[in-house]
This record gives structure tokens, sequence and C-alpha cells, in this order.
């Protein structure tokens, strides 16, 4: 979001560079949860539908925004494409404080 709302090269730059940081940690990070959380019969369901999901989102939204970038402007779909992704963060968030109480609780 802050990549196309930004006037400042060094503010999208630092954007653009953080953001492929977070994506690159994200991986390694969301496989070793899930194999943390899941049964060994599920494991390869729940990875293969979240990969499911993934592209979905990506045939459903691309084209929206894509809509958006051509009749508004480049800027407008960019920030339009890091609003859709906060509810994202919201459910990392929530996932974090999930974990935290369990901690409480096995302590």
């Amino acid at each position: 979001m802050t990549f196309g709302l930004t006037h400042h090269f060094e503010l999208a730059l630092a954007a653009c560079w953080s953001t492929d940081l977070l994506r690159a940690a994200n991986h390694p990070l969301y496989t070793a949860w899930l194999n943390q959380k899941l049964d060994s019969a599920t494991r390869a369901t729940v990875f293969s539908m979240g990969s499911q999901i993934t592209a979905i989102g990506k045939i459903l939204g691309g084209p929206m925004v894509g809509v958006i970038g051509n009749d508004l402007s480049v800027r407008a779909a960019i920030t339009t494409s890091g609003i859709v992704l906060v509810p994202v963060l919201l459910l990392y968030f929530h996932s974090f404080r999930q974990g935290k109480r369990e901690l409480r609780v096995e302590n």
C-alpha cells in the first residue's frame, strides 16, 4: 500500500524491498507453522487447499485490480492490491495471539 501511495522514490524502494523480504520469509514460516499444527494425515490436503485458494484469489483478484489500473491509474491498482492483503495481516496477528495464549496455558 505504501508503494502505491508514496511520492518519494526512496520510500517506494524501501517498501518494495521490505515486501520482497517479507514474502521470501513468509513461505518457510508458513510451512513450518502448518507442519507443527497439522496431523500428517491431513497435511497434504491442507497444503493443496492453500495453493488452490491462492490460485483462485489470483484468478479472480488479478483482473479486478487490472480493471482498476486500466480505468483509474496504476497507483490506484497498487494501492488496491495492498488493501486487499490487509485481512491476511489481521489473520496472522490473530494466529500469533492464539499461539501466545496456548503457550501461557501450557506453562
